[in-house]
């Protein structure tokens, strides 16, 4: 299987919540991901234009069909 770096940014409503609920979002969105024959490898809480990296594990058809747009 392929391997792929993917980055995202928390909304204004989503940094709210965790400081109102602290998680670990990474583990969380990785089960969702793993239902859909994604693993996530790897994954990290970055500084500047984008607040978190992962690099997943998937057959590189199934980003065409997921669209890979996850919200945290």
């Amino acid at each position: 299987m392929a391997k792929y770096l993917v980055t995202g940014s928390y909304t204004s409503e989503s940094w709210a919540a965790q400081i109102e609920n602290p998680q670990n979002r990474i583990e969380i969105i990785g089960k969702q991901m793993e239902a859909m024959g994604v693993k996530i490898l790897e994954g990290y809480l970055a500084f500047g234009d984008t607040d978190l990296v992962i690099i997943i594990e998937c057959k590189s058809w199934l980003l065409i069909i997921l669209g890979i747009h996850i919200e945290a």
